[in-house]
């Protein structure tokens, strides 16, 4: 069924301002959540007329409409405060943040500037290719800017916010990326009574499937959390949590995009030990980790009963997980978050 149809009848579906029906509803689901829509809308062979009385696609396309509107009424309440960002640091983790936002349109990249460490060649044209002004210095990222974003190595830290604290900082929000950096470490290099967020993300944020973890320093606001919440929802995934945990979110899913990708490349492997070619082999195994994670996602169900679910008595699944269990991969995952989690913890008392 083309999805742009107007001519069926489409599913009655309540909002909380009114009805939408009819080709309405599959418009509105087509032009603005097409993802979601693609799931079980245009790229399935059931007609939306016989849907009718599908109670679960109706609450689906109900759940839909509600997150539709959720996520439009938040990012327009950010995009209208004109926000402007500064990054002090211009690394893969603050290009993977930066292109997130402008992406996702809720921060115009004309709103954004940056400064390098060093001024790395490399680093300097990732940032002008998103669009972002470079700075000629860290302290006229500051002038420029109404939310600072410290991405700089955890080592340099110390020595970036000694240079700037001078400045004046009473209307601007600080948010450090660093690893390891505690709050109170950041507090203390700062003017008394600077509001600053710690947030740890990863660098899938760089095509908005991000996991990040913010801990509110003493003199934040309660605004202020939200609105980096929000910034960072547009990436990907963010949750608050106390600070103590950080250094395990650090290892877990600061650290874990390396730890995913080393297992793509060895089912790749494994894939061309049997006669695949590479490419194929790769985009298999890509594919297949990442619709196994959604499905955890988007079920609810726990990892065991997924994995019981496809495992049947004598087949090949069961065999392939032997041979993972008697390799150690539970155990080897847990030892890697684990390790990369007091290496967080370590950089903190450095």
């Amino acid at each position: 069924m083309d999805c742009m149809d107007n001519t069926k009848k489409g599913v009655k579906v309540s909002d909380n301002s009114e009805i939408i029906s009819n080709g309405k509803t599959e418009t509105m689901l087509c032009n603005n959540v097409k993802e979601k829509y693609d799931i079980v809308g245009s790229k399935s062979s059931l007609l939306l007329e016989e849907r009718k009385s599908n109670a679960t696609f109706e609450r689906f396309l109900q759940s839909v409409i509600s997150k539709f509107n959720e996520e439009t009424s938040d990012n327009t309440s950010l995009s209208q405060l004109n926000l402007k960002i500064g990054f002090i640091g211009a690394g893969k983790m603050a290009q993977a943040i930066c292109k997130g936002f402008i992406i996702s349109k809720l921060i115009k990249a004309e709103n954004v500037s940056a400064s390098s460490t060093g001024m790395n060649t490399s680093n300097v044209e990732s940032m002008k290719n998103i669009g972002v002004r470079m700075a000629n210095s860290n302290a006229d990222v500051m002038h420029s800017s109404d939310i600072i974003i410290i991405a700089v190595k955890p080592h340099i830290v110390s020595t970036v916010l000694q240079e700037i604290n001078c400045i004046e900082m009473k209307s601007k929000l600080f948010v450090s990326v660093a690893a390891g950096i505690t709050l109170e470490k950041i507090e203390e290099l700062l003017p008394k009574n600077t509001r600053a967020i710690r947030v740890m993300p990863n660098t899938p944020c760089l095509v908005q499937c991000g996991a990040s973890v913010c801990s509110p320093g003493s003199s934040a606001t309660k605004e202020d959390c939200d609105m980096i919440v929000k910034l960072m929802s547009s990436i990907g995934i963010c949750h608050v949590a106390p600070e103590r945990l950080l250094n395990g979110v650090t290892g877990l899913s600061g650290s874990g995009p390396a730890y995913v990708f080393q297992m793509v490349e060895a089912m790749s492997d494994g894939g061309v030990k049997q006669g695949l070619p590479r490419d194929l082999a790769t985009k298999l195994a890509a594919q297949t980790l990442m619709g196994a994670a959604k499905m955890v996602l988007e079920t609810g169900l726990h990892p065991g009963a997924l994995k019981d679910a496809v495992t049947s008595p004598g087949g090949t699944t069961i065999s392939g997980l032997h041979e993972l269990e008697k390799g150690g991969l539970r155990a080897a995952l847990m030892c890697a978050v684990e390790a990369a989690a007091k290496r967080a913890s370590e950089l903190s008392h450095s």
